[in-house]
């Protein structure tokens, strides 16, 4: 109970001598610089800061709701997709073939070779890409 009053007795002082100290501080002209500080402050984030923060929500909140609106993406959806992109890979893989077998062999001797391991790197990659789904 003493130890409580003492710590009771410290805390009064201390407000003691900081309410001593504002006291001294206490005049009109620092009174005066003290709210003109703080109306420059409340201007800056009245004109300023807020607007920007304002308009920055606006923009993220425009972002959600352009997200929210969108339709949710299904298992379906996606299947449908990684169908078409492997269809877009067999094509590719076949225009390639095509464009290879079109070129004029006595260009290259080695032409077959390279045609052959592509399809096999076409065909390895169409296969994996199959097996991550």
């Amino acid at each position: 109970m003493i130890g409580n009053l003492e710590d009771k007795v410290v805390e009064l002082r201390q407000q003691s001598n900081e309410f001593q100290r504002r006291s001294a501080d206490c005049n009109a002209e620092n009174l005066l610089s003290r709210l003109e500080e703080e109306v420059k402050i409340n201007q800056y984030l009245a004109s300023e800061k807020q607007p920007k923060e304002i308009n920055e929500a606006k923009a993220y909140l425009e972002d959600l709701t352009r997200i929210a609106n969108q339709p949710a993406l299904t298992y379906s959806y996606l299947s449908q997709l990684n169908q078409k992109l492997r269809e877009k890979q067999e094509e590719i893989c076949r225009l390639i073939e095509k464009h290879m077998t079109e070129s004029d062999p006595s260009e290259d001797k080695a032409m077959i070779f390279r045609q052959h391991a592509n399809i096999v790197a076409n065909r390895k990659a169409s296969t994996a890409s199959t097996l991550a789904e």
